[in-house]
């Protein structure tokens, strides 16, 4: 949790100039950068900008969560406050309300949350887990859940695509096609890299 916001703390000095120890000027439709600028501090600068841009729905969907439990009805000004849609908001309350900030991962999306919303909090937690652990996109998580709620594993494309240059080798290297088989195994190398 400590090195959670350690890492919010330090995407959010992107947008003081004065803590990132560079002059540019930042406002709300344009970030203005004179030459010079070191590259780390740029680096810097896109991953906190990132951060923060992964982080904000999960952010608003918690405070309008709170902003309703505590205001009731007086919470919609807030959301006329907003540029987001009725139902972009509904969406990221939903979100907040049905996936606790203990089950969160800061290594899958927002949109990853969205997709176990549903799910009770024990599945939450074991479909996440398979999120973050196999790296899935967020629509292969969804067919993952759609296919039949299993979270056994299942072949990758990469692993299709191995399995499928692995028979190449073999049946091009039996029937002396020298030229196919080279092909072959040097695109399986590729996989063999990781």
């Amino acid at each position: 949790m400590n090195n959670s916001k350690e890492k919010i703390a330090s995407a959010l000095t992107v947008l003081s100039p004065k803590l990132m120890g560079a002059k540019y000027d930042i406002t709300d439709t344009s970030l203005l950068i004179p030459d010079g600028v070191e590259y780390d501090i740029v680096e810097k600068m896109v991953c906190g900008m990132k951060t923060i841009n992964d982080s904000v729905r999960f952010w608003l969907g918690d405070l309008l969560v709170y902003a309703e439990r505590s205001y009731g009805e007086k919470y919609s000004q807030l959301v006329d406050e907003t540029d987001y849609s009725y139902q972009s908001l509904r969406d990221m309350m939903w979100v907040s309300n049905n996936v606790s900030p203990a089950v969160r991962r800061s290594d899958l999306t927002w949109s990853h949350h969205r997709e176990v919303a549903k799910l009770d909090m024990k599945e939450q937690i074991k479909i996440l887990a398979l999120a973050s652990e196999r790296q899935l996109s967020v629509s292969s998580l969804r067919q993952v859940l759609n296919d039949d709620g299993s979270t056994e594993a299942k072949p990758t494309k990469g692993i299709v695509y191995e399995g499928a240059l692995t028979a190449i080798l073999a049946q091009s290297t039996r029937a002396g096609y020298v030229e196919i088989a080279k092909i072959a195994k040097d695109a399986l190398s590729v996989f063999k890299v990781k």
